[in-house]
């Protein structure tokens, strides 16, 4: 039994050992290689905004292929030549480290997608479905109050689609009840994603502020580890640097104890022999 039971660790070590390579590399890649611990809030804006940049390249080249075989050249430009900006802004992320740069270029990147979409209708009409990402890229990446600036520009076209179609009858793949019900549930959409970034960002914030009061309480608590080296007949202890000190100075240096001086009873007894007499019986 034991034989056996070793020898199954010995198989499982090298898919654990494939597993955290794989994992390093990935947290290495989304992370762009930042050496900060992991929960800061600056490393969180990178990974969020690798993942998302990674996730919509990868379906910006799908479609775009979808497309080139469908012989439909213009949705093919649209969506193929800015996946390859992402990949750019992806690299220029990692090499430069401007997180704010880098999240504008994503956003702008996919407005010019998503404009596309909302004015030619996609395939089938289905373009609009996707706007429904945007907001969720315009309030994680750039905040409460930025992001609304960003979803802004999604309502602006959609108020000037509506004029269009009811105003002067342009063609639109929307009719004007199918944008107004848009608007809405966009709206809606919108308002539910800004509140969540909300609580998000002040409970970031508390957790922040909590951290920084547990590493300055850190910094001032100080405790003795290890050997203590102390002389056996004056009781004076030897400090990292080679010197001896009495023991409350060299306790008071290292913790945040005082001392306060007396006599036990044995040495009371022993030095002020008169002053401690036995009562005469």
């Amino acid at each position: 039994m034991p034989v056996v039971k070793t020898e199954k660790l010995t198989d499982d070590q090298p898919d654990r050992k494939m597993f955290s390579t794989i994992r390093t590399c990935l947290d290495n890649l989304l992370s762009c290689g930042m050496s900060e611990n992991e929960f800061s809030a600056h490393v969180r804006r990178i990974r969020f905004t690798n993942i998302f940049a990674f996730t919509t390249i990868a379906a910006l080249l799908l479609f775009s292929l979808l497309n080139l075989m469908a012989k439909q050249y213009l949705s093919f430009a649209f969506e193929f030549f800015p996946s390859l900006f992402g990949i750019f802004i992806v690299v220029q992320l990692r090499s430069s480290g401007n997180i704010e740069r880098a999240q504008t270029q994503i956003l702008l990147n996919l407005t010019l997608v998503m404009s596309y979409l909302f004015f030619s209708g996609g395939i089938a009409k289905t373009g609009i479905f996707w706007l429904f990402t945007y907001p969720v890229a315009a309030f994680f990446i750039k905040g409460r109050r930025r992001g609304w600036l960003w979803t802004g520009i999604i309502i602006f076209e959609a108020v000037v689609m509506m004029f269009l179609s009811k105003s002067f009858q342009v063609n639109v793949p929307y009719s004007f009840v199918e944008l107004r019900q848009f608007m809405a549930s966009f709206l809606v959409v919108s308002l539910v994603l800004r509140h969540y970034e909300v609580l998000r960002d002040d409970y970031e914030k508390t957790i922040e502020s909590n951290m920084k009061v547990l590493e300055e309480a850190n910094k001032k608590i100080k405790t003795l580890r290890g050997l203590v080296p102390i002389c056996s007949s004056c009781k004076k202890i030897r400090d990292d640097k080679g010197y001896w000190q009495l023991v409350e100075v060299y306790v008071t240096e290292h913790t945040e104890a005082n001392f306060s001086h007396g006599l036990c009873d044995e040495c009371s007894r022993a030095l002020y022999p008169k002053d401690n007499k036995a009562p005469d019986s």
